[in-house]
Order: structure tokens, then C-alpha cells, then sequence
């Protein structure tokens, strides 16, 4: 029920009971792997596979901690040792083909998923084998060719999304079968480049302020080179675009409808997703308004519980203390009560005291203020939902609908006009230039535009915004602090600002401009699929 500390105490206590207890060594494992103790978590699977070098489940878990570390290789390992044990473990063969997808061993990855097709036919899996064709068809084009967001069937990307049965895909038309013409990526975990090693060594500060010190979120290798070199891009790109006035790009590169091929704030994500999407197959990483008509018109909802059933979820269950109380003051808002139930909702400490008083299913939209109009626009929506038999999910639901989509583009593209224009501004005030960094970042949190991968892009570009203008942070979030969750409960962005500058601002330091502009471009660097992946393998 999400007390990972309280199990590995009475599992502890079952393990000095007995010594070769290899389940619960397996499980304290695990459950230090989701407080995001990595280390510590190893350290108990190897421990019950000394046990038993044959208890597959371990290998799975070990195997699965691993690749949310990005060790793939050794994930690898493990899923391979699963599956010799347990020869019908579905998520084992599921596991090996998002890791073998992910090192660009594409042949291998199509068997992996069409081992756990035959033993589930209409498992998910399906979608993970269809992506990992289209990586194999498009693994040598260049990035201006092809757009997997704009390329792939709506219908297909939601029904992968939400999990859908794809045998109800009417629209889709399936990948051709690999093509032999086309060599699986050559797996090196070093390089001889020079310009690669300098961008690395570049850019590993940035990677590093991925991670986020709070219970639940693993440091994840793979994802922090990601990171460091999406932020680069930014960086690099819109810094040619303010001080040198470059706004062409190329149609594919951008998902802005109707940009003309020109710059805008949406490229500066566009950057950053295309590194996510690339990075992490196994994640549904999509543009609401890409999906299809019928579900960006009954708003695409991206979904987040603090509290699941009665499970209290360990990365963001520390968010209730923040958002229970928002939520009563917004119904006290937003509802008609009489004061006798007024007083109740004040009093309110849990979802059940508030379900009793309102009897059914409820949410209440947070509010954010537009710095464009002055008017208020609609946050998230704080959710609470009864789950029999005796549990609530309490929850941020953003419906991403076409009018909330219109109001947030435009204050997006307000923010972005504004930070051009300061930029620009022979005055060059920094700290009006940080703080409408701040403030397109805000926004970004609130509008939640994508499926999944919002926070991690949002961070992304903030780093790499800040960059462009000759600033590097060099401390990553306080403990606990989520800057994604700061904004998202925060209706305002000046108070998002207050409070994220005390963090980030004494964490600014001056980059020579000159050792910046003398690095090789990540854009051409990295030029295909196939780049992007070879240097997301090295160690």
C-alpha cells in the first residue's frame, strides 16, 4: 500500500527469522527499488540469487531495476536468465525486446515481442513490435525525413497510450517486416570521436539535473545523457535563432501545424521529445493534439494519483499535503454549500470525509493565471473517485481539449514572443530573461501537452532555455522539490517564480560563450536514429 519502508522493516524481520528466505530478500529489493535506492536494492536481489542462482522472479526484478537505471546491458542479462528459467514470464519477453529495441537490436527485439505475442495475442506488446519496426525502417534518414509523431496512425499512437486492444484498430496499417537491406545498430559502448567525447563531457551537468532527489525516482544513466544533450540542441539552436535571427526550419522537425516552417515556442519542446521518444521506447510519448479528432475533441486525459485505492504512491503521495488543501479551498470556490457544510469541508482531513459530503465522484479545476489576458485559465483537475471496496483515487487529471488547447498555445507563443523580445532588448536585463524562462516553463506544466513525458521535457527545456543565454545551473532540485508538481498547484506564475528562483538563481553561473560556440552541433552530430542510439548505448 505504498510503505516501502514499513515492508522492508517486517520483511527484515522475516529474514533474520530465516536466513534463506530468497522471496524476501527478493522483496526487500524491490522495495527499495521503488523508494529510487538502486544500490541498495541490488545488493538484496544478488543476496536471494545466492540463494537460488534459478529464482526467476528476482532475475525479472533485478532485470527490470537495471533498465530504469539504464544499465541496459545488464538488464539485458537478467531478462535473458528469466526467460531460461521461466520460459512463459510474458513481461520477460516484453522487457527484453524494450531493452534489445532500445540498443537498436532490432531483429532480436521483434523475436523477444513475438514470443510474448504468442503466449498473450493481444497483449500490448503488439505496439512495442510495430515501433520497433518503424525505428528500423527510418534508423538511417535524416531527422528532416521523417516525424514518428506526425508519421504514425492517430488511432495508433492513443490505443498505445491507453492500452487499448489493438485488434480494434481500424485505421492503422501495420509495418512492413524488417528490411535485410538495413543493419541492426553495431552495439559499442565506446567511441573513438572526438567531437562525441567533447559533448559528453559538455553536457553532463545538464543530464545530471534530470534526476530528481525524491522518493521513487531512480538515477537513470541513459535518460541523463538524454537529457544533457537534448538541453544542448536547445540551446545551441535557439541561441542561433535570438542572436542570429535563424527561424527556418524544416517542416518534419517541428509538429506546429501551420508554423510555415518557422520557429516557434513549440520547436523548443519538439527538441527535447524527439531525444524522449528515442530514448525510452517503452513510454507512450505523444502530442494530445496529434492523437485522434474524436479524442483531442473529448479532451485526452493525462493522469497522475497521489493516492491509489489505498495505496498512498510513493512518488507522489507527498503531494497530498500540498493539494488536499487547494482542493478544499477551490470547493469552497467553485460549489454552492450551506455553511453548516462549509464548515465541514474545512474540516475535512481525508478523500472520505470529503466524499461523504459530496456523495459521489468529484473533481475541482485548479486555477492559472494568464499573464496574456488577466483572465483565468483552467489548471489541472483535482480528482476524487471511490474505489470499492474502501478506497479513493485522488488524483491530477488534465484534459487536454481543443479550447483549453487554444487558450495555453497562445499564451505559450506570448511568453515565448515576450522572452524573444527581452532577449533581443540592447538592455539585456538577466533576470527578466530568467524569469520569463520561469514563466514559459510554468505554462508548459500547466497545459500538460503530451501523453506522457511532460515533467521530464519541461525540466529538458528549462535547462537548455537557460543555457541559451549563457547560463548553466549547477545544483540540481532540493530534496523533495518537483518543479512539475510546484507549477501545477500554483496558481500563479509570479509565486512559481518566487519560489523556484530561490533554488535556481544562486545556482547560476556565467559559461564562456566562447568554448560554447566552439562545440560541434548536436543537430549534425547526431543526425539519424541510428546516431542518436549509438551514443545513447556508450557508457
Amino acid at each position: 500500500i505504498g510503505n516501502c519502508k514499513k515492508s522492508i522493516e517486517i520483511l527484515t524481520k522475516a529474514v533474520e527469522l530465516k536466513k534463506d528466505n530468497k522471496e524476501a530478500l527478493c522483496s526487500i529489493g524491490y522495495a527499495y527499488k521503488n523508494l529510487g535506492d538502486a544500490s541498495t536494492a541490488i545488493k538484496y536481489f544478488d543476496r536471494s540469487l545466492e540463494l537460488d542462482k534459478s529464482f526467476w522472479r528476482t532475475h525479472h526484478f533485478r532485470g527490470f531495476t537495471n533498465f530504469l537505471s539504464g544499465e541496459h546491458e545488464k538488464a539485458l542479462h537478467d531478462m535473458k536468465l528469466c526467460i531460461d528459467y521461466y520460459p512463459k514470464h510474458t513481461d520477460s519477453y516484453i522487457m527484453l525486446g524494450a531493452i534489445l529495441n532500445a540498443l537498436g537490436q532490432f531483429r532480436d527485439s521483434i523475436k523477444a515481442f513475438d514470443s510474448a505475442l504468442k503466449l498473450e495475442p493481444s497483449n500490448p506488446a503488439w505496439y512495442q513490435k510495430q515501433l520497433a519496426l518503424w525505428w528500423h525502417h527510418n534508423l538511417d534518414k535524416p531527422h528532416k525525413e521523417h516525424n514518428i509523431d506526425l508519421d504514425l496512425d492517430p488511432q495508433f499512437k492513443e490505443f498505445w497510450a491507453k492500452r487499448n486492444n489493438h485488434q480494434l484498430l481500424k485505421t492503422y496499417i501495420p509495418q512492413a517486416a524488417i528490411n535485410e537491406s538495413i543493419p541492426d545498430v553495431i552495439y559499442s559502448t565506446t567511441t573513438k570521436s572526438q567531437d562525441i567525447k567533447r559533448l559528453l563531457e559538455y553536457t553532463e551537468w545538464c543530464g545530471k539535473l534530470l534526476h530528481q532527489d525524491s522518493p521513487g525516482y531512480l538515477v537513470n544513466k541513459r535518460q541523463q545523457r538524454m537529457a544533457g544533450l537534448a538541453a544542448l540542441q536547445i540551446a545551441q539552436t535557439m541561441r542561433a535563432f535570438w542572436y542570429s535571427s535563424k527561424d527556418a526550419i524544416d517542416p518534419k522537425l517541428s509538429t506546429h501545424k501551420g508554423s510555415g516552417g518557422k520557429l516557434t515556442w513549440r520547436y523548443i519542446y519538439d527538441m527535447v521529445i524527439r531525444w524522449r521518444q528515442f530514448s525510452e521506447p517503452n513510454d507512450p510519448v505523444w502530442w494530445v493534439d496529434l492523437l485522434t479528432p474524436e479524442q483531442f475533441a473529448e479532451g485526452f486525459g493525462s493522469q497522475t494519483p497521489m493516492i491509489s485505492g489505498q495505496t498512498m504512491v510513493v512518488r507522489y503521495s507527498p503531494m497530498t499535503p500540498i493539494a488536499f488543501p487547494i482542493m478544499k479551498e477551490e470547493m469552497l470556490k467553485q460549489m454552492t454549500f450551506s455553511k453548516p457544510i462549509q464548515e465541514q469541508v474545512k474540516k475535512a482531513q481525508t478523500c472520505d470525509d470529503l466524499y461523504k459530503i459530496m456523495k459521489k465522484d468529484f473533481y475541482v479545476a485548479t486555477p492559472c493565471k494568464s499573464i496574456r489576458t488577466g483572465n483565468i485559465l483552467e489548471g489541472t483537475r483535482l480528482t476524487i473517485q471511490y474505489v470499492p471496496p474502501e478506497g479513493y483515487d485522488f488524483t491530477i487529471r488534465t484534459a487536454g481539449t481543443p479550447a483549453r488547447w487554444k487558450e495555453y498555445d497562445a499564451e505559450m507563443e506570448h511568453v515565448f514572443n515576450l522572452l524573444t523580445l527581452a532577449i533581443r532588448d540592447n538592455k539585456h536585463d538577466m533576470d527578466k530573461i530568467c524569469n520569463l524562462i520561469l514563466t514559459l516553463t510554468f505554462y508548459w506544466y500547466n497545459f500538460m501537452p503530451l501523453s506522457r513525458g511532460t515533467a521530464a521535457c519541461g525540466l529538458v527545456g528549462l535547462v537548455g532555455l537557460f543555457l541559451s543565454v549563457g547560463f548553466k545551473i549547477n545544483t540540481v532540485s532540493p530534496k523533495g522539490y518537483l518543479a512539475d508538481w510546484q507549477a501545477i498547484l500554483c496558481p500563479d506564475p509570479e509565486i512559481f517564480i518566487q519560489r523556484a528562483r530561490d533554488w535556481i538563481y544562486p545556482a547560476r553561473v556565467k559559461v564562456d560563450i566562447r568554448e560554447f560556440k566552439k562545440l560541434p552541433l548536436v543537430a549534425t552530430t547526431f543526425p539519424s536514429l541510428r546516431k542518436m542510439i549509438e551514443v545513447l548505448n556508450l557508457n
